[in-house]
């Protein structure tokens, strides 16, 4: 299991052993994921600690809210006197660091949040970061550039996650579940597979996708050319660090209202920002990071749809065994969020 990496000096280290122990232990103890001793539970001001699913550094909208100093302007209103940031290989790496109680906040796609939901840990939804989640079936070069002919071949996405229900949702809206077996390989992994020409194709998202774009790696199919396969990005809170934190939820919700207006009001210092902390090109970052996919509210109808669909996705496919109300996973944090 990779181990996050810190993206700058915290005022506590962030330790994350043994997670799979961890999350197993959280899950048998009926969701009693905690936050750490002496998170300022009590009286004072309180450090909240994001996880975030990322490739580098934090990147993408909670990068450009820290770099811009709205995560501490607008959480101070809530308590919070210092944010540590630290990223993540996968949504099921993070959720265990979340149900140990080495974070507070998980950021990543909706299919790891509503599975880890789903398996008892108590949680609440604060915002629905990102709409229409764009993934890449990326080929080889000198392979398939179509679907059909993916027939038979190694094709691979990352368990347990958003792009590989894109694959699943793909290859059944195309008739040809069965026909492309998927292989469990992380994004990493399977991105140097495709180089080497040892697999024909995997699922790709963000900085990731855009660079093997401009590349030349042969796009043989993304899920904006199919919106019902899209999802969303979700921001997941313990409940206990929730009912220690109040006014954790609204604060949060003006976060996200704030850095979006801040991103449209400079999208070329947005991308800028992105291609530096992944170290691409621009127009890179730009393809990783559209304008489309940022919600203008915490519960937008859009976000709350995609969530939905997700959620049922999952259902049909019997990753979520324990169905739950999803409307009533969300908080309500703000007027604002109410839409």
């Amino acid at each position: 299991m990779t181990p996050p990496r810190p993206v700058r000096t915290a005022r506590r280290p962030l330790a994350l052993t043994a997670l799979a122990a961890a999350f197993a232990l959280a899950l048998a103890a009926c969701g009693g994921g905690t936050t750490s001793a002496g998170n300022g539970s009590g009286g004072g001001g309180y450090t909240v600690r994001i996880g975030i699913v990322t490739k580098v550094a934090p990147d993408g909208l909670l990068g450009w809210a820290d770099k811009q100093g709205i995560l501490r302007k607008d959480l101070a209103a809530a308590g919070v006197t210092d944010v540590e940031l630290s990223t993540f290989a996968t949504g099921p790496t993070l959720n265990s660091a979340l149900t140990s109680g080495s974070v507070d906040i998980a950021s990543q796609g909706d299919t790891p949040a509503l599975t880890l939901r789903s398996n008892g840990f108590a949680s609440k939804l604060v915002a629905i970061s990102g709409i229409n989640a764009d993934y890449y079936l990326i080929g080889r070069k000198g392979g398939a550039t179509t679907l059909a002919g993916l027939a038979g071949k190694k094709v691979a996405a990352a368990p347990g996650t958003a792009p590989e229900q894109y694959l699943i949702g793909l290859l059944k809206e195309e008739n040809l579940t069965g026909t492309i077996p998927i292989s469990s390989l992380q994004t990493n992994d399977a991105a140097t597979a495709v180089r080497a020409g040892s697999i024909d194709a995997f699922v790709a998202s963000g900085p990731m996708a855009g660079q093997l774009v401009e590349q030349g790696f042969p796009v043989i199919d993304k899920a904006s050319d199919h919106t019902d396969l899209y999802t969303s990005s979700v921001h997941v809170a313990s409940q206990k660090f929730l009912d220690a934190h109040p006014q954790f939820a609204a604060a949060w919700a003006t976060v996200l209202a704030d850095t979006v207006k801040s991103i449209k009001a400079d999208p070329d210092g947005f991308w800028a920002f992105n291609a530096q902390v992944d170290q691409v090109d621009q127009n890179v970052a730009k393809i990783a990071f559209p304008l489309s996919s940022l919600p203008d509210e915490a519960f937008s109808t859009t976000g709350v749809a995609q969530l939905s669909h997700s959620y049922d996705f999952l259902v049909e496919q019997k990753v979520i065994t324990q169905p739950f109300d999803v409307k009533g996973w969300l908080a309500t944090p703000a007027p604002a969020a109410a839409g």
